[in-house]
């Protein structure tokens, strides 16, 4: 059983996001000072004293304890306590992923498909996320149902077969008519840099502007052609109806100076 400090009601959606994922029942052998300075953590970045708070999960994190290793990658993803460094996320999301930690088997299977912080390796990312799933971890049972289905079935490996029994028979078989995808989906455009990092050093900024509006959707980074020049587009989503589309991008509009427009697009 899964048991959690602190009520996640009281915490911000993307502190549900960071301690809600951390599981730490299998990991009975941290030493005290370990687990000390991992909940030390916690309490100082629920009073947003983030630089406290990075030293205490940097130090748990050089003593393995995973559940910190998780909390400082993504600290570093979104650059709270310390500056952006995409990489450093990915590599200590792949420490404790290594120690068999869920939700950061699951974000680096994420880094690794989208060639976010490492170089793209959809190969391993699937094999991350797997194991993530083989653990209950529920985005990333989702995301092997999500990825199955977007595969053709020539392609098809072993990360997948093994689920064959697990996922629904709409997505086992291929069925357009039941399949989530096949319906109308809405994304939202955010903005369109000259470059992807360009375009995630936004999203990470209008992310952590606005977490409560958009925790939940996933970024995407699309390239495009304009002109002779390549441009990378933000959008995030999905939504599974326009309205939903336009009062996101109506709340963003409102609330963050930072977002100068919000188009709505269909998939």
């Amino acid at each position: 059983m899964i048991h959690f400090k602190d009520n996640p009601r009281k915490h911000s959606p993307f502190l549900n996001l960071v301690f809600r994922s951390v599981i730490f029942g299998p990991f009975l052998g941290f030493s005290i000072a370990s687990l000390g300075d991992y909940d030390v953590g916690v309490t100082e970045y629920q009073k947003k004293n983030f630089s406290r708070a990075f030293v205490e999960f940097e130090q748990a994190s050089w003593e393995n304890d995973p559940r910190a290793q998780t909390a400082l990658a993504l600290m570093y993803k979104y650059g709270e306590g310390t500056k952006i460094n995409l990489s450093e996320a990915y590599q200590w999301n792949l420490k404790a992923a290594n120690l068999g930690h869920p939700s950061a088997q699951y974000n680096a299977g994420i880094m690794l498909l989208e060639g976010v912080g490492v170089e793209k390796n959809e190969k391993e990312g699937r094999e991350f996320i797997a194991l993530a799933a083989e653990q209950g971890f529920a985005r990333a049972k989702e995301r092997i149902a999500f990825e199955t289905e977007k595969m053709l079935e020539t392609e098809k490996s072993d990360w997948s077969r093994r689920w064959d029994l697990r996922v629904p028979n709409h997505v086992r078989f291929s069925m357009p008519q039941d399949h989530p995808q096949s319906k109308k989906t809405f994304k939202i455009q955010l903005g369109a840099m000259s470059s992807r990092r360009k375009s995630e050093v936004l999203w990470n900024d209008i992310f952590r502007n606005n977490k409560a509006t958009l925790y939940g959707l996933r970024a995407s980074f699309e390239k495009v052609e304009q002109a002779n020049k390549a441009i990378w587009r933000l959008r995030a989503g999905d939504f599974n109806t326009e309205e939903k589309a336009k009062e996101i991008c109506a709340r963003l509009l409102k609330e963050d100076n930072l977002i100068s427009g919000c188009l709505v697009i269909s998939d």
